[in-house]
Order: structure tokens, then C-alpha cells, then sequence
């Protein structure tokens, strides 16, 4: 998908701050529609795209738009001792993902897989 125009700093987080409010009461459409001030479809559907991918908020079953992010809870964790962050050096076929998946998206895809699942090298 060509990304024609990328959203303003505070267009994204108006966006973040109206779905964290309204957690749960909405469907993705919904949320563009009932927002404070107008946004073009294709720019909110990229900040809708980047919020899913990192984790910020979850589709329930029905489509509904729940606010998932809790950084509290995530110091809370990140304190603690009897927990660490795995960290591998040396991945093990890496040219082979970035190959299947073509160059820039396959670069990109395993990097988003890294940090995802906290394997920085």
C-alpha cells in the first residue's frame, strides 16, 4: 500500500487520545466518523495500522476498538528482577525471511518481529 499522506503529530494523537477515551464503544469506522475534527480515511487508517501493529489496541471478536496499551504495568514489570529481556546476537537465517519477503519489506517485517518480541541484537 503507497502511503500518500503521513498524519501530523497531532492528528495522531488526537486519534490515540479519542480511542483511549472511548475504549471499547466503537468499531473502527465509528472512530473516524465521531472524531473531533475531521481526518481523511487514508491517513487515519495508517495511525490505526501503527497503533494494531505495536500493540496499542486490540480488535475484539465483533470488531469493537478496545485500548490495550498500559504502560504502568509495563514499569511494573520492567522492575522486576526475577525478570529479563532475552537478547540473541546472531540470528540464525535472517537473509532467508528478508529474501521471501522481498528486500525493503522483508528488512522491515524482521525488524518489527525483533522488537516485537523483545530480540534486539
Amino acid at each position: 500500500m503507497k502511503i500518500n499522506r503521513y498524519p501530523r503529530l497531532d492528528t495522531f494523537l488526537m486519534v490515540e487520545k479519542f480511542i483511549e477515551d472511548t475504549s471499547g464503544e466503537f468499531k473502527k469506522r465509528e472512530i473516524w466518523r465521531k472524531l473531533p475534527s475531521k481526518v481523511m480515511y487514508q491517513t487515519f487508517c495508517v495511525i490505526f495500522d501503527y497503533l494494531l501493529e505495536s500493540g496499542k489496541i486490540i480488535l475484539s471478536r465483533d470488531g469493537f476498538v478496545v485500548w490495550a496499551y498500559n504502560p504502568g504495568l509495563v514499569k511494573k514489570y520492567m522492575n522486576r528482577p526475577d525478570l529479563s529481556w532475552r537478547r540473541i546476537t546472531k540470528l540464525k537465517y535472517p537473509m532467508k525471511m528478508v529474501g521471501f519477503l522481498g528486500e525493503e519489506k522483508g528488512v522491515k517485517r524482521v525488524k518489527y518481529l525483533l522488537f516485537r518480541y523483545g530480540y534486539f541484537g
